[in-house]
């Protein structure tokens, strides 16, 4: 209860538990807050015997899955493994299955904006309904998005970041699950600066399936990174088992990791482009935008999108964005 009161004061949180339902409706098993602690009410009404039930029917052994790690025999595995599991018993119902069937809305450029009085920054969230699953091989397709809006050096970072300096960071995110992926655009950005931070994000997305794909430079500069990382990130014997566990999560060989470094080397800047045209729509992008609305909406009426005011009875008049605070974006990733 104390995570949810927190979660409802933070604006990356409510950006967070807002953007699913609007993406994928409330029906569908991912149109809930991504936070996953639930609401109030729900959490309230839970009791003891509901743990109890819960635990006998999702934690016995016939659901288990042992992963191993280590400088260890095999049978000196399976001996430690036995000693310790062996005796494990119990039965529950198998696990039931999540009905993907529900109808996802059709993606539409619009704007959500949730009123968060005195808010010393406006916290971006956009997203969208990817034409892929979580098991689909989308290697080709992170990488582009390392240059659009991935990491540090992406276009949409070293615009807003370093060339306006309108935000601490910004992340543009593909993420997986067992169904539909959905891609989101983080930013959080000065108060005064959050219509035209919109436009710039929307700007960057456009221009990068447009005119001006990815460069030679970008390209040589991605794959030499992902490449010469990927011995560092098996050095901890922890990470293996989560590689093992990610290969089957997605239903991927057990030699995906060896494969990575040729399959990069591969790609080419046609590869990058066609990825992210075949699976982003600037079009189609719902973007949720948390802070003091009496002080952005003049910006953001200014954008050639509908926009839906939340908490907040949005005005004819709106204050001009030149009179909204100046303060530097000051929070982190």
């Amino acid at each position: 209860m104390t995570a949810i009161d927190r979660e409802e004061s933070d604006p990356l949180s409510i950006a967070s538990n807002t953007l699913p339902p609007l993406l994928f409706g409330t029906e569908h098993p991912y149109g809930r807050g991504l936070s996953g602690n639930g609401t109030k009410d729900t959490v309230s009404a839970i009791t003891r015997d509901d743990l109890a039930a819960f635990h006998q029917q999702w934690m016995h052994p016939a659901k288990a899955t042992i992963f191993a790690a280590g400088r260890i025999d095999k049978q000196e595995l399976v001996d430690k493994l036995e000693l310790r599991f062996g005796k494990w018993k119990g039965s529950g119902k198998a696990a039931p299955a999540k009905n993907f069937d529900a109808a996802i809305p059709e993606g539409q450029g619009r704007i959500i904006a949730i009123h968060r009085p005195n808010s010393p920054q406006s916290m971006i969230l956009a997203g969208q309904v990817l034409p892929y699953k979580g098991s689909d091989d989308l290697l080709t397709l992170n990488a582009a998005n390392e240059i659009l809006g991935g990491n540090f050096l992406s276009r949409i970072n070293m615009d807003l970041r370093e060339t306006k300096g309108w935000s601490y960071g910004t992340r543009n995110s593909v993420l997986r699950g067992e169904d539909r992926v959905m891609y989101t655009m983080r930013a959080p950005v000065q108060t005064n600066q959050t219509g035209p931070a919109v436009a710039a994000m929307d700007g960057q997305v456009r221009d990068f399936l447009g005119e001006n794909g990815v460069t030679a430079a970008e390209l040589e500069r991605t794959v030499n990174g992902n490449v010469r990382q990927l011995p560092g990130q098996f050095e901890r014997t922890a990470s293996i088992l989560g590689q093992m566990q990610g290969d089957v999560m997605y239903g991927r060989p057990s030699d995906y990791a060896e494969t990575v470094a040729d399959r990069y080397k591969a790609l080419t800047e046609d590869d990058l482009n066609k990825a992210m045209a075949e699976a982003v729509d600037p079009d189609k992008f719902t973007w949720v935008i948390v802070g003091d609305v009496s002080k952005i909406q003049a910006q953001l009426d200014a954008l050639d999108m509908p926009v839906e005011y939340r908490g907040y009875e949005a005005s004819d008049t709106a204050v001009n964005s030149d009179s909204s605070s100046n303060d530097s974006a000051g929070s982190s990733e």
